[in-house]
């Protein structure tokens, strides 16, 4: 049956007869009813609806999160701070590191640079 059908809704018996029928058949035939059966006591209609509306909200809630979620990666998918100063960093470091090989290397003089010695 779809789930738009509400069985209350169809013509025929009411719910109340249905269900007082099926407690007295259940009840006079012999350990067909355990302490673990219960019937259900609420509408079907009333039951669809409750489902229906916590659907709704459900709904509603998960697209708060998902509109949450895409800010927070439109947030990070930029470079952050800490990303710029590691940048700086690490330039920093190279220059720092051709400067010490540059200040280790032998000082040309100028015999080496005439090429010609004695």
């Amino acid at each position: 049956m779809p789930l738009w059908i509400c069985p209350a809704r169809l013509p025929g018996p009411s719910p109340l007869l249905v269900t007082l029928l099926l407690t007295t058949t259940l009840l006079l035939l012999p350990g067909s009813l355990t302490a673990d059966d219960t019937l259900p006591l609420s509408n079907p209609c009333q039951e669809q609806g409750r489902l229906l509306e916590q659907q709704a909200a459900l709904g509603r809630e998960l697209r708060a999160i998902k509109r949450e979620l895409a800010a927070l990666r439109a947030e990070q998918s930029g470079p952050g701070v800490d990303d710029i100063i590691t940048g700086i960093g690490f330039i920093l470091a190279l220059f720092g590191t051709a400067a010490l090989v540059r200040s280790r290397r032998p000082q040309a003089g100028p015999e080496r640079r005439s090429g010609g010695g004695a």
